[in-house]
């Protein structure tokens, strides 16, 4: 092998040398790091921080994720809709995990009953999984579950329905995250609906624990909201709606 000028030939045991990626790391480390974030998704700027455990702990500053959330605020706004993750507070705890959960807000789905039955109806379970699974993805989110019942029932069933049928789905998202740490305590709060599931939770014998319908749960709420309409527009767009239109 010719030997160059200045060139030294690597013995057999010398260690090759490696490329150097010094543009890259200049990037990495200079504040126009910065200017190039702000026009990424925050999934692609979460990616980009594990380039380097320097850009790492720089891109997961809090303050970080809530300079990008103001300057595309006008995006965020535009998709936001009622239910979905608030971008009125200066104070939250903003991360690039919560900035991606605005930038592509998650669409519920509804889920339907049988008639005068907090029994969940065929295919609805698969729609409680699909949460199960978005919950599993980000165990930081809380969720709440509003039950409703047709508003020309009787106050005595009405009522209770609507209670029933909420705490009926939690329990079954429960069911499906009971391997998941970060709702373990949930499953031990006592929803105060039924404890026999032979008897129907809404029927009149029952009726008097529905007389106020509450609030059940911590990180996976539950209310009946019977007498009211659905207020919140994140759902699934179902077959001729257009996406986030409300019920």
């Amino acid at each position: 092998m010719l030997q160059r000028p200045g060139e030294t030939l690597a013995g057999a045991g010398d260690t090759p040398a490696q490329p150097s990626f010094s543009l890259v790391e200049a990037l990495l480390e200079s504040d126009a790091l910065l200017d190039v974030v702000r026009l990424m998704p925050a999934a692609a700027a979460a990616r980009l921080a594990k380039a380097s455990t320097a850009t790492h702990a720089r891109l997961l500053e809090p303050q970080v994720a809530r300079w990008c959330a103001a300057s595309r605020r006008a995006l965020l706004e535009a998709r936001n809709v009622r239910g979905d993750l608030s971008l009125a507070p200066t104070d939250c705890a903003w991360s690039l995990e919560r900035l991606h959960l605005c930038e592509y807000p998650p669409r519920f789905p509804r889920i339907y009953f049988q008639f005068a039955s907090d029994e969940l109806e065929s295919g609805s379970l698969a729609a409680v999984a699909r949460v199960a699974v978005l919950l599993k993805r980000h165990p930081t989110l809380r969720l709440r579950i509003h039950g409703f019942a047709q508003p020309a029932a009787p106050d005595a069933i009405g009522e209770a329905l609507a209670q029933a049928r909420a705490t009926r789905v939690r329990r079954a998202l429960l069911t499906l995250l009971r391997d998941c740490p970060a709702f373990a305590a949930e499953a031990s709060i006592e929803d105060g609906v039924r404890r026999d599931a032979r008897v129907s939770p809404w029927s009149l014998t029952l009726s008097h624990l529905h007389r106020h319908t509450r609030l059940v749960g911590d990180k996976v709420q539950a209310v009946g909201r019977w007498g009211c309409w659905p207020a919140n527009h994140n759902f699934e767009a179902g077959e001729g709606e257009e996406e986030g239109a409300g019920e």
